[in-house]
């Protein structure tokens, strides 16, 4: 409304995601609020075919007026190591033979971490070994972390967890990582999925939003409903078990982000459509 009033020709939205009040886009109220803005918006631009779907669907933009741009991802700057940065990991996390499951996002209710840290409790009461050998790395901040560590401290996990806190060295994380897991509730276009996949690491993530449209599932990882627990401690007992088939979805999820998720793809994308817009002033 503001561009609109002060006279700007042409006027691009971008939609990028769901939270937690509204995980499905079934958000009454919101819906109307996007109805109402549609007439002053000139272009649509989303980062999922979800989202797409959902404002032609929901919100009643014309087809025409949408389109989708996935996220791209520096390549270059998140790209396999090669090896894992023994001086940034503490001691025990830096054995020999360790495997470290991880993840990377803000602490929050959207993002469900907490059924992360109860299926992993659930991956170390299945096996002695797999509780010797196996880690689980939270990197990122947030308003429910202390609720986090105390919920690892009762399952009895907090000395298998390292809390990273904030970084802003995520690339190196990534390639301390053997595992990357995506527990969220709900996603537009996650970034640390891409930014996972191009790093070379296995995902497991869950089946909303756009993880479904950039996730080839039993290819550059595997998918599960989210908040089911015992689904996802079955697949992460047999990405612990089976290193060929870590290496296999670690190939092809670099393979996929380099071809369809790089960075430049995206910018060629969205500058096109500036230069169209500003063609039509």
């Amino acid at each position: 409304m503001p561009a609109r009033l002060a006279g700007v020709p042409q006027r691009l939205h971008g939609e990028h995601g769901w939270d937690v009040n509204n995980l499905r886009g079934e958000n009454r109220r919101l819906a109307i609020l996007r109805r109402l803005h549609r007439p002053l918006i000139d272009r649509y631009v989303t980062v999922s075919k979800d989202l797409e779907r959902y404002l032609i669907e929901r919100v009643g933009v014309p087809p025409e007026r949408v389109m989708h741009i996935y996220n791209g991802v520096d390549v270059q700057r998140f790209a396999p190591a090669g090896h894992k940065p023994v001086g940034l990991l503490p001691g025990w996390l830096a054995q020999p033979g360790t495997l470290v499951l991880g993840t990377v996002g803000r602490i929050q209710a959207v993002k469900d971490h907490a059924t992360l840290v109860r299926a992993f409790a659930g991956l170390c009461q299945s096996s002695s070994e797999l509780r010797s050998n196996v880690r689980l790395v939270i990197v990122g901040d947030g308003p429910l972390l202390e609720a986090l560590r105390a919920l690892a401290s009762s399952l009895g996990v907090a000395d298998l967890t390292w809390f990273v806190g904030r970084t802003d060295n995520v690339p190196a994380m990534l390639s301390a990582f053997d595992v990357f897991v995506l527990p969220s509730l709900a996603e537009g276009m996650s970034n640390t999925i891409l930014e996972a996949m191009a790093s070379g690491l296995p995902i497991l993530a869950t089946t909303v939003g756009g993880n479904i449209e950039i996730i080839e599932d039993g290819r550059t990882g595997r998918l599960f409903k989210p908040g089911d627990v015992g689904a996802l401690v079955a697949l992460l007992i047999e990405y612990s078990n089976n290193a060929s088939l870590r290496r296999a979805h670690a190939k092809a999820a670099r393979e996929v982000a380099v071809e369809r998720f790089d960075l430049m793809t995206m910018v060629r994308k969205y500058q096109a459509i500036y230069e169209t817009m500003c063609g039509e002033v």
